[in-house]
């Protein structure tokens, strides 16, 4: 058999912390191994502490209810490290880096509320000018970085800073307004919309709003315990994960119509009906969905999911997302010996460890494939023969961005 194969760049990283330590894992192979295992009894945290990934994947930042309020495990080492000389001075209760990698910010219980540092070289920055009006329980980057919405424990409860100067954006909803603290905040890449979502009873609907004016573009009130909400990086659909009673557990909706396709919940093995977490877009198509009981990659396209890790207990904190995680491919081209197109069945292994991590089935009449993978480490792919026929292997191979 004849054979090219397309390869390109990128990286894969997820993080995944019970209680007491942490778990890598690539949905692909399982959980990786643990980190900090050996430190892992220093951490105090309930569910409610922040936890995220810097855009290198070099280390998670952990958030804590007891001092120190923030822990910062490098990866490479597998140990926690204290860069920063002036630390938060309360409870880390959200974690977010922004879209460019340089800063992160964290939604502190006391004031001044908001606690921003740089990154990589862990700077603490200046306080804003005007603090939140109440500790910050959820917090959103607008996808250009300019603008973050956060949600406080007091009235007005939504509240929006510009980030280059850190002074507070007026808005003003128009109607529909939160009369408790929002579960998940969201805005779009361009920051002309602002999406909430909530757990409590008086702010369970799924709302968004033009920002600044502060129009009301949606007001879904027939999903209730909606506890995050994202925008797709291209802007054209919202996600909300919920626990609507019934089969359903994700909503997306068209930002332009409003109108929605529900994505069931794929199987109990999947999804611990105690708490649905955190969802976020991959690219446009793949979401990463973080629940209380398992981590996986889901295709809202298909609704299927394409790859997960069910953890240990159904009592397992929060995880982060590595903004580095993004969905690989691998495309080619199958002929036989007669330099005629075929169907053939490609498969592709993860060079360093030998892990299946995809298969595709060749086109009869073009002889092209295209493979779905969630590694953009080296794999060697094999395009395995008919009887009579020898494999052709090609190592090793770069996945390509979609």
């Amino acid at each position: 058999m004849k054979g090219k194969i397309i390869g390109g760049q990128g990286a894969f990283t997820t993080a995944n912390m019970n209680r007491s330590s942490f778990a890598r894992v690539d949905p692909v192979r399982g959980f990786m191994d643990p980190l900090g295992k050996n430190l892992a009894t220093t951490i105090v945290r309930t569910d409610t502490s922040g936890i995220a990934v810097t855009n290198d994947g070099l280390y998670v930042l952990v958030g804590s209810t007891s001092t120190p309020f923030l822990r910062t495990l490098d990866t490479v080492n597998d140990n926690y490290t204290t860069p920063i000389a002036t630390m938060p001075g309360s409870a880390a209760n959200t974690i977010e880096m922004n879209p460019g990698g340089t800063e992160f910010t964290i939604g502190m219980a006391a004031s001044p509320f908001i606690y921003r540092c740089s990154y990589p070289g862990f700077v603490k920055q200046a306080d804003p000018s005007v603090v939140p009006v109440g500790a910050v329980q959820a917090q959103g980057y607008s996808g250009d970085g300019t603008r973050l919405a956060i949600a406080a424990n007091a009235s007005p409860w939504l509240e929006v800073y510009n980030t280059s100067t850190w002074a507070k954006v007026s808005f003003t909803p128009a109607s529909g307004a939160p009369t408790s603290i929002p579960s998940g905040i969201a805005m779009n890449n361009d920051a002309s919309q602002i999406a909430m979502c909530g757990i409590a009873s008086t702010s369970r609907a799924v709302r968004v709003w033009s920002f600044p004016g502060g129009t009301t573009l949606l007001n879904d009130t027939a999903i209730r315990n909606t506890e995050d909400v994202a925008y797709s990086p291209d802007g054209t659909k919202l996600a909300a994960l919920h626990q609507t009673t019934g089969s359903s557990w994700l909503r997306i909706y068209n930002t332009s119509t409003w109108t929605f396709v529900d994505i069931a919940n794929p199987s109990t093995h999947f999804v611990n009906s105690n708490g649905n977490r955190k969802c976020r877009w991959i690219d446009n198509r793949y979401m990463w969905i973080d629940t209380e009981g398992t981590t996986m990659i889901i295709d809202t396209t298909t609704g299927n999911v394409v790859c997960g890790a069910e953890n240990a207990g159904s009592s397992i904190g929060q995880g982060a997302m590595s903004p580095l995680t993004f969905a690989r491919k691998i495309e080619g081209n199958v002929k036989n010996a007669a330099l005629a197109n075929v169907s053939r069945t490609v498969r592709a292994y993860h060079s360093a460890t030998g892990f299946f991590v995809g298969e595709a089935v060749s086109d009869a009449g073009t002889g092209n494939f295209t493979m779905l993978i969630f590694t953009a480490e080296a794999v060697t792919v094999f395009a395995i023969g008919n009887a009579g026929e020898n494999a052709r292997i090609f190592n090793p191979v770069s996945p390509a961005t979609l």
